[in-house]
């Protein structure tokens, strides 16, 4: 009988938020953990070694295509994630990270998460 009261009151799901954002090369920017970001241009990330773990494999960080590209020198404390336009990527920690590049465009990313609302550019 007061079915259609019920229903009024039920959780409406909620649609992902998403925004796009403009990062410069160079400016440390905060990656919440499960925040995924879509390369509209073509990017290089750098993440610090540390997030990952002692004996912790790489896919249990990094979440992306089969073709993504990580390099992760034998000297320093920095791994890259390289992404082509479309590509999308995420991370099971959070971190700051920084965009690498030889010039000073802004790289463009679709952000994707629950945290994005609280981070609507970077």
């Amino acid at each position: 009988m007061f079915g259609w009261l019920r229903r009024l009151f039920e959780e409406v799901p909620k649609k992902p938020v998403e925004a796009i954002a403009h990062q410069p090369p160079g400016e440390v920017f905060p990656w919440p953990q499960g925040t995924v970001l879509t390369a509209l241009d073509e990017a290089i990330i750098e993440i610090p070694i540390a997030i990952f773990g002692d004996d912790e494999p790489i896919g249990s960080v990094v979440f992306g295509p089969n073709d993504i590209q990580l390099n992760i020198p034998l000297e320093g404390d920095s791994a890259y994630v390289h992404l082509k336009p479309g590509m999308s990527v995420s991370l099971s920690k959070s971190c700051q990270a920084r965009i690498i590049a030889d010039d000073n465009r802004p790289r463009k990313f679709k952000l994707h998460g629950p945290q994005v609302k609280d981070y609507p550019t970077f």
